[in-house]
């Protein structure tokens, strides 16, 4: 699961104090996609479309908040303030990295002959004793 970061401050920023509930929340759902899609900032239309937005996405185009773009719009600044794709990958790599090498230093171990074991299983396929 990833997380976005919203300041406490945004609903009295003054791109944000005159617009509509509806476009601050089209503004959110915006942002939310953009983290979970991993698209460093870009809202396409049809995202806009099925949220019946396209006025709400017009108030954020004027206020500053989006940019037009190819294929829908871009989050003012997203990549200032949000993890990048990159970013996200690198950190779900390392992670992944950490937790299997935390995985075979609890469970693999060396016989007392020097045989490599894992588990309890000696490479041979020989279950030990006190595996």
């Amino acid at each position: 699961m990833a997380w976005v970061k919203v300041d406490d401050g945004f609903s009295e920023h003054p791109k944000a104090i005159d617009l509509s509930l509806a476009a601050k929340g089209l503004w959110v759902e915006g942002l939310c996609y953009c983290s979970r899609r991993l698209t460093d900032g870009l809202v396409p239309a049809g995202v806009v479309r099925r949220a019946g937005g396209e006025e709400q996405a017009a108030e954020l185009l004027a206020a500053g908040l989006w940019e037009a773009c190819e294929g829908g719009w871009r989050m003012h600044d997203y990549l200032d303030h949000q993890r990048s794709k990159s970013q996200v990958e690198s950190t779900a790599k390392a992670r992944a990295e950490a937790g299997a090498k935390g995985a075979a230093s609890r469970w693999d171990k060396t016989a007392a002959d020097g045989t490599a074991m894992a588990n309890g299983w000696q490479t041979d396929g020989k279950l030990l004793a006190n595996g």
